[in-house]
């Protein structure tokens, strides 16, 4: 693969499409020669189905909105994250709606064999990336204004690796917070069962920042999550809502927000039948909104249309 910034090229695409009946391709501006594929494949003997978020990370812009529709109307077929995402493209660009399907973006989890007692699970836990645009610094600062009690019997794990300067950078914001005693950092790690022990600690996710897939993984596991609910999130966040989740609003001044996602983390531990009802509608969503069978679905509707005629 060859880049410049956030462009990119990765040679050989074609030779290998060109070989197949079908070919779903990922649906990003950024990598030119997938956006230019369904220009260049024969329509007749290989099929082109376009999969992503949509409008993506050029949020509507009226040029990349162009192009967009036009490589959509040389596309057999559209997948799209979630229903959202499908109709802010289509009032966008003007694609037919026969050909646009919904594969719900999802993650497969193993499920704990054994749930852990409710009491258990008192953590407040961020896994996931670490990066600037997850904000786990605001996380840090609202988590240092709950008391040293609460902090005790809440401690905080942030698990994840990234950018090294970043990662010393909010472990030495703990120390200057006085909050080392109740914090834990951990590397990121896709070990399943690894995962899975530290969201069976978990009373919530905790995201400030841009949320994704870290939504579908924590409702997996009945974690509720907790994050700004005016930001701009990736496409899962629309399984988010007030029965399954805590979302506070996010304000031009940090100190305000700060202050709201501490009351957030309060409600977590002072109200728990509350939470327990979210951590039940988080798992209902995982089953009914998120599971694998419905986004495979998606893919076989889309493949079955583009192949037909």
């Amino acid at each position: 693969m060859y880049h410049l910034k956030l462009i990119r090229y990765t040679p050989g695409v074609y030779s290998i499409a060109k070989k197949y009946d079908c070919v779903i391709i990922m649906f990003d501006l950024w990598w030119l020669n997938l956006a230019l594929l369904p220009f260049m494949l024969d329509r007749k003997r290989t099929r082109a189905i376009l999969w992503g978020h949509g409008i993506g990370r050029t949020h509507g812009l009226k040029p990349a909105t162009l192009v967009r529709g036009l490589i959509a109307a040389k596309a057999r077929a559209l997948i799209f994250y979630t229903k959202e995402t499908k109709e802010l493209f289509r009032s966008k660009t003007g694609v037919k709606d026969n050909k646009c399907f919904v594969a719900n973006n999802t993650i497969l989890v193993k499920q704990l064999a054994n749930g852990p007692l409710q009491q258990e699970k008192n953590c407040f836990l961020y896994l996931g990336r670490l990066q600037a645009r997850k904000c786990i610094n605001v996380l840090l600062k609202a988590y240092a204004l709950l008391s040293v009690t609460i902090r005790q019997q809440h401690p905080l794990l942030i698990i994840g690796s990234g950018d090294h300067t970043l990662s010393m950078g909010l472990q030495q914001l703990a120390i200057t917070l006085d909050i080392t005693d109740t914090v834990t950092f951990a590397p990121g790690t896709y070990d399943e069962a690894l995962v899975a022990e530290y969201y069976s600690r978990a009373a919530a996710y905790v995201s400030p920042g841009a949320v994704g897939l870290g939504v579908v993984q924590s409702f997996a596991y009945s974690v509720p999550v907790v994050t700004a609910a005016n930001i701009d999130h990736g496409p899962e966040f629309t399984y988010c809502n007030n029965e399954n989740s805590y979302l506070y609003m996010n304000k031009d001044d940090e100190t305000a927000t700060i202050q709201n996602l501490a009351q957030s983390l309060l409600q977590v531990v002072n109200n728990r039948a509350l939470w327990q009802q979210r951590s039940s509608a988080a798992q209902n969503t995982y089953n009914n909104e998120c599971n694998m069978e419905k986004m495979v679905s998606g893919f076989a509707a889309a493949i079955s249309y583009s192949s037909a005629g």
